[in-house]
């Protein structure tokens, strides 16, 4: 990277971090965890406390899918205030946070994570934090409000098209299949799922797109 060539530490830092929450985004957690945690490594010791938040939160999504006992430290320490006032993009550490609870199916946090990211980011007009909390509203109610899920899935897909937020957008349409074939909708659930897996492939999101696959089923 020119980042290296020209011996500039904080933008080493900024890329690795970069690499890592793409990669987390993408599914590819091992190379995350690799990228994420030399950004981590960089910043805590150069003090790039500007970078913290950003770090830290799909840093602690990662470990908790992967497993790790460690993740819900870095989680907590994105929104500790004194990290949290240093940092930028305030709102998005709440929604990483609230991915990770969804992925120990701790669905309480998770929707208390979305309604404190959805506050910050309509105070500040973040249109894409917006479209990422609508969509995690329509995860959070899949299970128990199947109607208020599939408004919540269709505003999202509607705010990610608009911005071409093409990651949210797939995980919308994947939201959808999900809900459609809890409720035997099985030709929806398979024209969602058949949107998300091309929208995955298209962007070399090689694990959602197998998730997606695989709930798509044509002779369903």
């Amino acid at each position: 990277p020119v980042a290296d060539r020209a011996r500039d530490t904080y933008g080493r830092c900024h890329f690795e971090r970069a690499l890592g929450q793409a990669a987390a985004r993408k599914g590819d957690f091992e190379a995350a965890l690799d990228h994420l945690e030399r950004a981590w490594d960089l910043a805590g010791t150069h003090e790039f406390h500007i970078l913290y938040p950003l770090i830290l939160a799909p840093l602690g999504y990662v470990r908790v899918a992967l497993g790790h006992d460690d993740g819900d430290d870095a989680l907590a320490h994105s929104i500790d205030p004194v990290v949290w006032q240093r940092g930028v993009q305030h709102t998005r550490p709440y929604f990483w946070i609230a991915e990770a609870r969804l992925l120990q199916g701790r669905r309480a946090d998770a929707a208390r994570m979305t309604g404190r990211g959805l506050d910050l980011a309509t105070a500040h007009a973040e249109r894409d934090s917006l479209t990422w909390a609508t969509r995690l509203q329509g995860d959070l109610a899949a299970e128990t409000e199947p109607v208020a899920a599939e408004r919540h899935y269709r505003d999202a897909i509607r705010l990610a098209t608009e911005q071409q937020l093409r990651p949210q957008l797939a995980h919308a349409h994947l939201g959808l299949a999900r809900l459609h074939r809890r409720a035997g909708a099985h030709v929806k659930a398979n024209e969602a799922a058949a949107a998300a897996c091309s929208l995955y492939q298209a962007m070399g999101m090689d694990h959602w797109a197998d998730v997606a696959g695989h709930l798509a089923r044509p002779n369903a």
